[in-house]
């Protein structure tokens, strides 16, 4: 007994000892109650930044590098900027990301006031004025601006700080930086430009102010296309409507992504075709890379979009170079309900793509038994 009694007290000074020494398991909110920051220097800093905690950020100033970089793998992130890798950090690696994550001047001022390098970022994190633009600080984009950093600023991931701010919806940093010389159309091969990144997230408002100010409407960046398509390809309708009453193309091909109906088809927004049918789009256009608006709903299962595309005059049998047909794409892909629905609407079975294979052979290969079952009930 008395063993048992040593080896817990033992156990309790053992964690005292590293408790101490600031090894316990972290507070990591940055709720925690005001000058508690048991943590290590640099994190420290930074969580007293995002806590706002003026006092605690002098005291740890003293003591802590200013230029100093937090790395943790296990780091929380938000994905950002068009699926392209691309993170904004909630908790900063660095106190100077930290306080325009935030976006408090005072504090900024302290840190420059400490000797903080303004242009001075962690190797995940973003530079500061593109961290204010996101989270539309815009009193610290002006004063990051003041201390002689550039609105042009432009990183391979990123594009510009006029590209994030139009993502995010930040319409009023947008307005300033574009007063400030911010390049408007300014395009990038990842995101695109300011009026594609605002429209990709359906922010018309954004949108209306960046056409005011001469916004290319129909520019096409090669991986996002236009701002109508990727309006299209998150059925955006709202900013549709605005784009096509502003003189948008409806018809336009992106050799990558196709037109805005067949992105639309492609995601099974069949509310958003249904508007875009209404104001011309063509129905039976076919893109390079995606086949038509049939085949893309098709390739991707969406029988509901199948089925109102049929409804609406789309040729069941259409062929393209990538996929074949709209059934050799369903079959391709084990879409099994929306094969069954084509074949009940008259797809051929027997039809052939550009490289010689139909559904049968597709499905054969794949191992399907129950789409080859499937498609000999319905072969004459």
């Amino acid at each position: 007994m008395k063993n048992h009694v040593i080896i817990k007290i033992s156990l309790v000074l053992l964690w005292w000892h590293f408790a101490t020494a600031g090894l316990a398991h972290p507070i990591t909110s940055t709720n925690a109650p005001k000058s508690v920051y048991p943590l290590a220097g640099c994190k420290s800093l930074i969580h007293a930044i995002l806590a706002k905690d003026v006092n605690q950020v002098k005291s740890l100033l003293k003591k802590v590098s200013i230029n100093c970089v937090d790395r943790n793998p296990d780091r929380r992130k938000v994905a950002d900027l068009y699926k392209s890798g691309t993170y904004y950090i909630e908790d900063p690696e660095t106190p100077w990301g930290a306080a325009a994550r935030v976006g408090d001047v005072a504090i900024g001022k302290l840190l420059v006031s400490a000797g903080a390098d303004i242009r001075f970022q962690g190797p995940d994190d973003p530079p500061a004025l593109f961290i204010s633009a996101a989270f539309g600080r815009l009193e610290y984009v002006k004063y990051l601006l003041n201390l002689g950093l550039s609105p042009t600023q432009m990183t391979p991931n990123d594009g510009t700080p006029l590209i994030v701010a139009a993502f995010r919806g930040r319409t009023s940093v947008v307005q300033y930086l574009l007063s400030k010389g911010s390049r408007l159309n300014f395009t990038t091969s990842n995101q695109g430009n300011a009026l594609i990144a605002a429209a990709n997230n359906g922010h018309t408002e954004t949108v209306k102010l960046l056409l005011e100010k001469g916004a290319q409407i129909n520019q096409i960046s090669p991986n996002q296309g236009n701002a109508l398509i990727v309006a299209a390809n998150n059925g955006h309708t709202e900013t549709i409507r605005y784009l096509l009453e502003k003189g948008a193309q409806i018809n336009q091909i992106s050799p990558n992504q196709g037109s805005a109906l067949i992105v639309a088809a492609n995601n099974g927004h069949t509310e958003t075709i249904k508007l875009l049918l209404e104001k011309g789009a063509q129905i039976n256009q076919i893109s390079p890379n995606q086949g038509s608006a049939l085949i893309a709903a098709a390739n991707n299962g969406h029988t509901e979009t199948v089925k109102f595309l049929l409804g609406k005059g789309a040729q069941v049998n259409q062929i393209s170079n990538n996929h074949g047909s709209a059934l050799i794409a369903s079959v391709n892909n084990g879409h099994t309900e929306t094969a069954k629905f084509l074949l009940e609407k008259g797809a051929d079975p027997y039809v052939e793509a550009p490289d010689g294979s139909n559904a049968f052979e597709v499905a054969r290969k794949s191992g399907s038994r129950a789409i080859v079952r499937l498609l000999k009930k319905y072969t004459k």
